[in-house]
């Protein structure tokens, strides 16, 4: 049975979320990608699957304590699979990381915004608190990385290789869905 943690929260029958802090605990596979979820700060831990949860505005990758419902609290977001975040999947909101954050999968896909239409304005910023992208287990690096976003992407936008621990990973995808990518500098 998944753990749940709703902070000061609500769920509709429609599978939505609202809440400002969701942590997930679970065995298995994570999905919770209703595209009309509003959380604020989201955290989860699945101990052998996928990680999927799609908001649908602002969302922090960060600590959630859990009261009497599970412990310890959940930190960042770790799976051995597929690791989804989605900001923005109303047309608005950035992707960001609190202090202190380890994403960790096999594959990992950061997206800020609903794709291809206006508005330009969605990022992910993966530089802010250092955040580190790491493997399944909390190791070496991810397989692969795709780093997605409505706005333009530069080279300034990226993550450092250092925050990938064991080196960049072996499939690294830069897409952005309503501007420009410029790269002038991959180190």
């Amino acid at each position: 049975q998944p753990a749940i943690y709703f902070g000061k929260a609500g769920a509709k029958k429609d599978g939505t979320i609202t809440a400002g802090s969701l942590g997930v605990r679970a065995a298995g596979d994570i999905n919770l990608t209703s595209l009309a979820s509003d959380v604020d700060t989201f955290a989860a831990a699945t101990g052998s699957g996928s990680v999927a949860f799609h908001d649908v505005d602002d969302l922090t990758i960060g600590t959630v304590s859990a009261l009497l419902t599970f412990t310890p609290g959940v930190s960042g977001v770790s799976g051995t699979g597929t690791i989804t975040l989605q900001s923005g999947a109303g047309g608005t909101g950035d992707l960001t990381f609190d202090t202190g954050q380890t994403v960790a999968g096999d594959t990992i896909i950061l997206q800020a915004g609903n794709g291809f239409g206006a508005p330009a304005t969605a990022i992910v910023d993966a530089l802010s608190n250092s955040p580190q992208f790491r493997g399944p287990g909390g190791t070496g690096s991810p397989t692969s990385f795709t780093f997605r976003q409505d706005a333009s992407v530069a080279d300034s936008s990226l993550p450092l290789a250092a925050q990938f621990g064991a080196g960049t990973p072996t499939v690294y995808a830069i897409i952005s869905d309503d501007g420009g990518v410029a790269i002038n500098d991959a180190t």
